[in-house]
């Protein structure tokens, strides 16, 4: 999907030619000598390159405003890629090319929310179109609880993981990575929650990005109080709210951020389970 003139600037999109790379430099590389020497070669000039945007203070070491632009004027040759040319097979017209730029946060809850539509532009579900990445060995994602009092573990319109454990909580408009626990009565809202992540019970998480192995302890919010959020978390431009990786959330006072190791230790040492073990709490 090709940015509009009014997100060129955000997005930073080079003036260019646009060159079709595959064909042409594919028919140059083959025509030449030593091809995997001209390879790695390509990917020296670009070490090189970020190495001294690096040392560049007014630099915002950004590909498509400093990086690219500072190779087109060293005389480096430069191609882009024609997303437009990239057919998706079996999709509708619509939905046969897809590109997002994910250059700013909201940028990219944004791209991983529009997974979950109910036709998205990009269909995780095109078995024609398969994503060649890892598989880690979890269970299927489990739901339990289904009590009238509200202890019921839901999840509507969202993306829902392999090793996730729903017991008795709300699931609504978010995206669930992986090996997740969300505890009874909890409520999790247009979020991104990291494989790895706790979520306490009775907590309610709105609007927020929550990295691997966030701690959310018990009747703690976020997303919900945009003053405190703001003193506790990085908050985005258009008020997403973000929680670094190795974060204890209490239910009030100062976050708490750990290393690895130091998050494993401590979900042991408060009763919550210590991943990947079998949770211990519901």
């Amino acid at each position: 999907d090709r940015a509009g003139a009014e997100d060129q600037q955000v997005f930073a999109v080079p003036h260019v030619e646009l060159l079709h790379a595959v064909q042409h430099a594919r028919q140059r590389l083959h025509e030449r000598r030593g091809l995997v020497g001209q390879v790695a070669g390509v990917g020296q000039v670009l070490v090189d390159a970020l190495k001294e945007d690096a040392l560049n203070s007014v630099s915002k070491h950004d590909f498509g405003a400093n990086i690219i632009p500072m190779l087109v004027d060293q005389g480096k040759r430069v191609y882009l890629y024609d997303y437009s040319r990239n057919r998706i097979e079996n999709e509708d017209e619509g939905s046969a090319t897809y590109w997002r730029d994910v250059g700013t946060i909201d940028d990219y809850y944004d791209a991983n929310m529009e997974l979950k539509r109910v036709r998205p532009m990009f269909n995780l579900y095109n078995r024609s179109w398969p994503l060649r990445t890892a598989h880690p060995n979890y269970s299927p994602a489990k739901f339990v609880f289904a009590e009238e009092a509200g202890r019921f573990g839901k999840a509507v319109d969202s993306l829902v993981s392999d090793g996730v454990i729903v017991s008795g909580a709300s699931i609504l408009d978010s995206v669930l990575f992986g090996n997740t626990f969300i505890h009874s009565y909890a409520l999790v809202k247009d979020s991104i929650v990291f494989s790895g992540c706790d979520i306490g019970r009775g907590a309610i998480i709105k609007n927020a990005i929550l990295d691997k192995n966030v701690m959310v302890e018990e009747g703690a919010t976020i997303g919900i109080e945009a003053e405190e959020d703001r003193a506790r978390f990085t908050v985005s431009e258009r008020g997403i709210v973000i929680v670094e990786k190795n974060t204890f959330v209490p239910a009030s006072g100062e976050v708490i951020h750990l290393t690895d190791g130091e998050m494993d230790k401590f979900k042991t040492k408060v009763g919550k389970r210590s991943l990947p073990k079998t949770p211990d709490g519901i």
